[in-house]
């Protein structure tokens, strides 16, 4: 079976090591379910909890060189999956919006990608038994060409 990569983008940085560990978790969720569906996830959220950047003293803030390293490769990885035609997964933050490292990475993508899907995941994405998963959508860009995800968030 050849499996279409994705890549998990999504916040990171927090103000508590146990908020960081959240996120990082939420994202190893996702990329699991990807896995599931067929897909090869890319999570750059386990890279950076793991210390493959480094380690870094401040929670990540914007003047943290080791965060500073963690989006540039993030973006990396990003348009490589972008260029061997393979889709973004943004989990946005709770209240909707995207933190400012996954639109960077976002907008990295949609540049090289023009046409290919971009999914996204509201703060509590939910996996049906059947291994669906119902999510709230935003942005008027997003196709669902399938079941695994679904625009009627309960």
């Amino acid at each position: 079976m050849i499996r279409l990569l994705c890549v998990i983008a999504g916040p990171y940085a927090a103000d508590t090591p146990a908020l960081v560990q959240a996120n990082t978790d939420r994202a190893a969720r996702l990329g699991r379910l990807a896995v599931r569906h067929g897909y090869a996830p890319i999570i750059p959220h386990v890279h950076g909890h793991a210390g493959i950047y480094g380690s870094a003293a401040d929670n990540g803030s914007a003047t943290d060189p080791v965060r500073q390293a963690a989006l540039e490769c993030g973006i990396r990885h990003v348009q490589l999956v972008a260029e061997m035609g393979g889709e973004l997964w943004v989990l946005l933050k709770p209240d909707g919006t995207m933190s400012s490292g996954t639109r960077a990475e976002r907008d990295a993508f949609v540049l090289i990608a023009t046409g290919k899907k971009v999914r996204y995941f509201r703060e509590a994405f939910i996996e049906e038994p059947r291994g669906v998963v119902r999510a709230g959508l935003d942005e008027a860009e997003v196709e669902v060409a399938d079941p695994l995800v679904s625009k009627d968030h309960p």
